[in-house]
């Protein structure tokens, strides 16, 4: 097998009782303060103060005002009230007093539809979105999905779900207005840069399916496109690859573009074919504390020639595998900067079949660097409107010229 290693050229907070003094004891009282105030500043002699509270102030909530109001609607609000959606809202408002949208209490039925979005296949639109300084925004539309159809593109902001706002919205919320049964429609509101109005888009909710991989040959050079990442990621990828492990290839082109990311150990799993030994990412939580997540497999492909294809859709787990193969000059990484979407979610289901989403830690490069917020800055930066890999994808040729150089 023919392998040309690219080298990459960017490396990288008595309480007084109470008595009657005559008027004469007030006046020496006054005169001889004043008195002693006066030649204590003329002699420099300090003023001594005494600390009062040296020990933290013990927060407490009366939780007596969530009963009473809890008390109130039960008594008094017109209609009936369910309880088990009374609790389930009162933690959701828990979860929203966070400000964080990528951070949701989800009920049995929501639990539900967050794991089929693990799944290959589901029903919805088919787009993922994240946050942007507060404004919910697609990171990509999937490939022949009922929203690349109508047009939605990466980057455009959804201002409203069937005439529901998003602003102040968390993220899952959002997702929950949107997704529904096969067949029924939904309207997003869109705004997008160059546009002075929002505009509707009708669009029906289908079966999403969607290959997580997809490979065909460009000559001598492996095309490997990585939709979103599964858990039969790393299997299909790795069948990609093994397969074709007898061919003189020149190198291999993962293509990342549009991305949303997804099962985060496929990410690392696929990084550690390419990479030899150390950490993929690490993990740092709120005290600073850092975790690395080595390389979990031999790494068979480490003498490839790499070039890796990302955009602005880039998110996420595409981060962190694009990240790590620039980080140790496994892979010259061209096309836009990436979305920066780097943080990590705890996921914690409880006996009732609903379960809490967290954000607990930010994903960092191996070089350390924060993906969230910041993205991956390309080795390369080329624009391409065709994603296609064809001869009009500008961003896909010099991937084949840096290959055959």
């Amino acid at each position: 097998m023919k392998s040309r290693k690219i080298k990459t050229f960017l490396k990288g907070f008595k309480k007084y009782p109470k008595r009657v003094l005559s008027l004469s004891g007030v006046v020496l009282f006054l005169f001889s303060f004043v008195l002693g105030f006066f030649v204590g500043v003329q002699r420099n002699i300090p003023l001594r103060y005494e600390l009062i509270n040296k020990e933290p102030k013990v927060k407490k909530i009366d939780f007596s005002l969530f009963w009473e109001a809890w008390d109130k609607i039960h008594y008094n609000f017109l209609h009936a009230a369910d309880d088990k959606n009374l609790f389930y809202s009162s933690i959701k408002g828990l979860i929203a007093g966070t400000n964080d949208p990528y951070s949701a209490f989800l009920t049995p039925k929501e639990t539900e539809m967050f794991t089929e979005n693990m799944e290959e296949e589901f029903y919805g639109v088919g787009i993922e979105i994240g946050v942007r300084e507060g404004k919910i925004i697609i990171i990509s539309p999937l490939a022949n999905t009922p929203a690349e159809k109508v047009g939605l593109l990466s980057g455009d902001e959804i201002v409203a779900v069937d005439g529901k706002l998003t602003k102040n919205q968390s993220l899952m919320e959002v997702v929950s207005w949107i997704r529904g049964k096969k067949g029924t429609e939904v309207i997003l509101s869109i705004k997008r840069k160059g546009w002075k109005e929002p505009k509707d888009f009708k669009i029906k909710r289908a079966k999403i399916e969607n290959e997580s991989v997809k490979t065909r040959l460009l000559g001598d050079i492996l095309y490997i496109k990585v939709v979103q990442f599964s858990e039969k990621t790393y299997p299909l990828f790795y069948q990609a690859l093994s397969q074709s492990a007898n061919k003189d290839l020149s190198g291999v082109i993962i293509d990342l573009r549009q991305n949303p990311g997804g099962y985060f150990q496929a990410a690392v799993d696929i990084a550690s074919l390419f990479i030899e030994k150390g950490p993929i990412v690490f993990e740092k939580d709120k005290a600073g504390n850092l975790k690395d997540y080595q390389a979990t497999k031999k790494p068979i492909f480490k003498d490839y020639s790499v070039v890796i294809l990302v955009d602005s859709g880039s998110a996420s787990a595409s981060e962190i595998l694009a990240g790590a193969l620039k980080d140790y000059n496994k892979a010259i990484v061209i096309g836009e900067k990436t979305f920066g979407k780097g943080v990590m979610q705890s996921w914690e289901r409880f006996n009732d079949g609903s379960s809490l989403v967290l954000t607990t830690a930010y994903w960092l490069t191996p070089k350390k660097h924060q993906i969230d917020g910041k993205g991956i800055t390309p080795d390369v930066i080329i624009k391409s409107e065709d994603k296609s890999c064809s001869d009009k994808d500008k961003v896909c040729q010099k991937a084949i010229e840096l290959l055959t150089k």
